[in-house]
């Protein structure tokens, strides 16, 4: 039924709930088609939801579909849904052995948005910090050059640090 209602021209509220939904379908092929269709053309509130898909309970392949569309949102047009994608690797931090996300992540961190900046270094750190030194490596060294966004690392590497001791 959910399928059917995907294919309907909905107002943003009840896309939001049907994104919402289908996340009890994370397993099926047929919900990530529907999400990556929303990406583009769905309002930012639409795309919001996708970005805060759990990834606690997914299988490797449904993992790898969610980052695929994390990917995606990283390098979208609006700086609101990049920020939005950005902040939710903070909040729910996925697994990336690949390092798929490294480069809309690199991308970001070098905005002209000091947010973006802020919010794409904390990423890296939710991201890759307990498995992947060598993505913040390669992350440091990109920004040597770019001395405010280096900075804006820097402290989000010292405020990583910080959270981790206190456990």
């Amino acid at each position: 039924e959910l399928l059917t209602f995907a294919g309907r021209d909905l107002h943003n509220d009840v896309r939001v709930a049907l994104v919402r939904a289908l996340w009890n379908f994370l397993e099926d092929t047929r919900t990530w088609a529907i999400f990556a269709d929303l990406l583009e053309t769905a309002d930012p509130s639409v795309v919001a939801i996708i970005a805060r898909t759990p990834a606690n309970t997914l299988s490797p392949s449904a993992q790898a579909r969610l980052i695929d569309i994390l990917g995606r949102l990283g390098t979208h047009a609006d700086p609101a849904v990049r920020l939005n994608v950005l902040r939710r690797f903070r909040d729910l931090p996925v697994t990336d052995p690949e390092g798929r996300l490294s480069e809309p992540l690199f991308i970001a961190v070098q905005s002209d948005l000091p947010q973006e900046v802020e919010a794409a270094s904390n990423a890296i750190f939710a991201t890759y910090a307990s498995r992947q030194a060598d993505v913040i490596r390669e992350a440091l060294i990109l920004l040597l050059p770019v001395r405010r966004a280096l900075l804006i690392f820097l402290n989000a590497l010292t405020s990583a640090v910080r959270a981790r001791s206190l456990y």
